[in-house]
């Protein structure tokens, strides 16, 4: 766990990001492996650069190196439980909104973050049909083997009286 407290594996998160529904997120992955559920985790997380809706990639740059701040972030999920592996992907914006916004928002077909990535994630996995999305509010196709069918995909949220407090004297 230690090499991924150095330098080279850090990226510029928007600070609300950061703080509150990315930290959220990856609580969510912890609790994969700490509740016992599946046997082993493995997360792949990183930056992504993506077209706005006129098609235009838009990033600011920041510091006295123009570092670029990427768009959005991604995480992939292959969870193992016996001999079966369970994929999940979510793609979030880096950038506020809502915070109740629910996780199932996000999710995304491994393979839109392969495309958009240009990596192939767990190449050595076999998936049948290449896996396709299943929403819980888009009934298009079951498909076995979704992680968020397998799980609960969903994000505690807590908010203390300091932090409510906090948020009152900011406005």
């Amino acid at each position: 766990m230690d090499q991924t407290f150095v330098l080279s594996n850090i990226c510029p998160q928007n600070p609300w990001l950061n703080r509150n529904y990315w930290s959220k997120l990856e609580s969510f992955v912890r609790r994969l492996i700490s509740d016992s559920y599946f046997d082993e985790v493995h997360t792949i997380t990183g930056p992504l650069f993506l077209p706005d809706e006129e098609g235009w990639v838009k990033y600011p740059v920041i510091g006295k190196n123009k570092v670029a701040v990427p768009t959005h972030f991604y995480k992939v999920i292959a969870a193992q439980k016996a001999n079966d592996t369970y994929l999940g992907a979510f793609l979030i914006p880096n950038h506020e909104f809502p915070e109740d916004k629910p996780l199932m928002d996000f999710v995304v077909p491994v393979r839109t973050i392969e495309e958009q990535s240009g990596h192939r994630f767990f190449p050595k996995l076999t998936r049948p049909n290449e896996l396709k999305l299943l929403r819980s509010r888009n009934k298009t196709k079951s498909v076995e083997k979704e992680l968020c069918t397998e799980v609960e995909c969903s994000l505690v949220i807590r908010k203390t009286k300091n932090a409510i407090n906090r948020k009152a004297k900011q406005d």
